[in-house]
């Protein structure tokens, strides 16, 4: 995704006329696009910590089901 500064010197250079409340709406959309990329990436580190947790849970759960077992 582009850094919302290079897209607003972008319309800079070309002089394109852009209403204020379009400009606003373009950073509004660009920091909440990046605030849902940090929560989206924690999630993910959330999600990886879980799997991790529920492997060595098995790994554990298999080793006393072959302990009982014998």
């Amino acid at each position: 995704m582009k850094n919302i500064n290079e897209v607003l010197r972008k319309l800079a250079e070309t002089r394109l006329s852009c209403p204020t409340f379009i400009i606003d709406e373009l950073e509004r959309l660009y920091y909440e696009a990046e605030e849902n990329g940090m929560a989206t990436a924690l999630l993910e580190a959330d999600l990886l910590a879980t799997k991790k947790e529920l492997a060595e849970r098995d790994r554990r759960i298999a080793w006393l089901t072959n302990e009982l077992g014998e």
